[in-house]
C-alpha cells in the first residue's frame, strides 16, 4: 500500500538507512461526517552515517544514528481515498523521543474523549538510563480558546480547497486585520495555538491552514499554492493593507516566498511554485519566526536560500529569532557561531535600509528554534512569560501595520 522508505525520504528530504513501524493503533473518529478512519503508525528510523557527518544538527543518537524526533505516520481513509502525513510528537527543543512504540486511548474518566497516550523506548546500543518516555495528547478544546471569537475548522475554507482553523473575533470587520499563519514542517495549527488564540483576543482574525508537512518539491509547491489561495479569497473581502502573513520555521520559509524571496539555487528552478517564480503576495507585513538565512548556498538543497535571495523582499518584515536559535544545517547557525545572527538575514540583506522599508528585528533572549511553537498548554511552560511578551509585541506590530488600534 505504501513504500515506507520512499515516503519518509520524500517527506524529510533526508536519506534513510533503516526504518520500521513500531506500533499500529487505529481508531475511528465518531464525530466525523465522512466516517473517516485514522491510523497512527509509530516509526523507528536510522540515518546514513555519511548524512549525519554532513548534517550533525539533525536530532539523532550519536553512536547509532537513530532519529530522536518522535516520528509517526497519520493515515486517514475517507470517501476520497487514503492520505498519509508524516508527523512528530510534540517535544521540547532538546528532548530525545526515541522510537514511537505505542498509542493508547486514555483509561482515565476525567480525561476528554479522544485523549491519547504515546510512549517509546530504545537505548540503541548507547549506555543510558531513564530513556523510556510517555506523552499525553488531548483533542483541541475549541471552547477554551478566545471566548469572543467564532472558531471553526473547515475542510474547504470558502471554496479555496484549503483546510483551515479560523479564529474570527465577534466584532471583526473587513477594516480589521487578518493574519495568515503557517505552521512548521511535521506539525499543524494545534502546535501553534497561541499564534491564533492571542491575536484573536485582540481583534485580529487568524487563518491557520493545515499545510503539507514535508519539505519536498511537492509540499513546497502546495504550501505556497495554499497560502496564495487564501490570500486571493481574503483580498476579495478586504484590502491587502489589512493582511499580514506569518509563520515559523518552514512556515517562515513560505512566508519569505510570499514576500518575494528568490528561492533559486544556482539559477536552477527550485519548483517552490507551480510557475518558475513565486509571485509576491501583497500584504501589510510578513512575520518570520526563526526563519531560514540567505547564507545557505553551501548547504544541501532543496530549500535553502542563496546570499542574494532577499535583495528584493517586500517591505514590512518582522524577523524574529532567539539567541540560542542554532542549527547545524548551515555553519552560520552552528552552536560555535555564537548568536545565530544569520537568522536575521531577511532583515539585513535588503538593498534598501531596513529602516526605510519599515522592517523590524526582534531577538528573543534564550529562545531556541522550538520555543516559538505553543500547544494548548503553552502557558504552563517555563518559556510562557517570554513568549507572551513576544506575542504582545507582534500584536502591536500587526495592528500598527494594518492601521488598527
Amino acid at each position: 500500500e505504501l513504500n515506507l522508505d520512499a515516503f519518509v525520504e520524500e517527506e524529510l528530504g533526508r536519506p534513510i538507512r533503516y526504518i520500521q513501524t513500531a506500533e499500529h493503533t487505529r481508531y475511528q473518529s465518531e464525530d466525523n461526517q465522512d466516517s473517516e478512519q485514522v491510523s497512527l503508525i509509530g516509526l523507528e528510523l536510522q540515518y546514513e552515517p555519511d548524512f549525519i557527518a554532513e548534517n550533525p544538527g539533525v536530532p539523532h543518537f550519536p553512536t547509532s544514528y537513530f532519529s530522536t524526533e518522535g516520528f509517526y505516520i497519520e493515515r486517514r481513509t475517507a470517501t476520497d481515498g487514503t492520505h498519509y502525513t508524516l508527523r512528530t510528537v510534540d517535544r521540547e527543543p532538546d528532548e530525545d523521543l526515541a522510537r514511537v512504540r505505542t498509542f493508547e486511548e486514555s483509561p482515565f474518566p476525567d480525561d476528554p474523549e479522544g485523549t491519547l497516550f504515546v510512549g517509546g523506548y530504545a537505548a540503541w546500543f548507547t549506555p543510558s538510563t531513564n530513556t523510556a518516555w510517555i506523552k499525553k495528547g488531548s483533542p483541541l478544546d475549541i471552547s477554551s480558546l478566545s471566548p469572543d471569537a467564532v472558531i471553526e475548522r473547515t475542510n474547504d475554507w470558502r471554496g479555496t480547497g484549503v483546510e483551515v482553523l479560523s479564529l474570527t473575533p465577534n466584532d471583526w470587520t473587513p477594516e480589521s486585520a487578518t493574519l495568515i499563519f503557517s505552521h512548521g514542517a511535521g506539525s499543524s495549527p494545534e502546535t501553534y495555538i497561541c499564534w491564533g488564540d492571542v491575536p484573536a483576543r485582540n481583534g485580529i482574525r487568524v487563518l491557520m491552514p493545515y499545510l503539507d508537512t514535508g519539505i519536498t518539491t511537492r509540499t513546497r509547491t502546495s504550501r505556497y499554492s495554499d497560502i496564495a489561495a487564501l490570500h486571493g479569497e481574503v483580498s476579495q473581502e478586504q484590502s491587502t493593507d489589512e493582511i499580514v502573513f506569518g509563520g515559523h520555521s518552514f512556515g517562515a520559509y513560505v512566508t519569505l516566498l510570499a514576500a518575494s524571496a528568490n528561492g533559486r539555487l544556482g539559477n536552477a528552478n527550485p519548483q517552490n511554485c507551480s510557475d518558475t517564480d513565486c509571485p509576491t503576495l501583497s500584504a501589510a507585513g510578513y512575520i518570520m519566526l526563526s526563519g531560514q538565512p540567505a547564507q545557505s548556498a553551501q548547504a544541501d538543497p532543496p530549500f535553502w536560500f542563496e546570499e542574494d535571495a532577499f535583495e528584493n523582499l517586500a517591505p514590512g518584515l518582522t524577523v524574529v529569532y532567539g539567541t540560542e536559535d542554532y542549527s547545524q544545517v548551515d555553519p552560520c547557525m552552528a552552536p560555535f557561531s555564537g548568536t545565530p545572527t544569520c537568522r536575521g538575514d531577511a532583515f539585513t540583506a535588503s538593498v534598501d535600509s531596513p529602516e526605510a522599508r519599515a522592517n523590524q528585528e526582534i531577538v528573543v533572549p534564550g529562545f531556541q528554534h522550538g520555543n516559538f511553537s505553543c500547544g494548548i498548554n503553552w502557558r504552563d511552560r517555563p518559556t510562557a512569560a517570554t513568549l507572551s511578551d513576544l506575542l504582545d509585541d507582534i500584536i502591536v506590530r500587526v495592528q500598527t501595520q494594518t492601521g488598527g488600534e
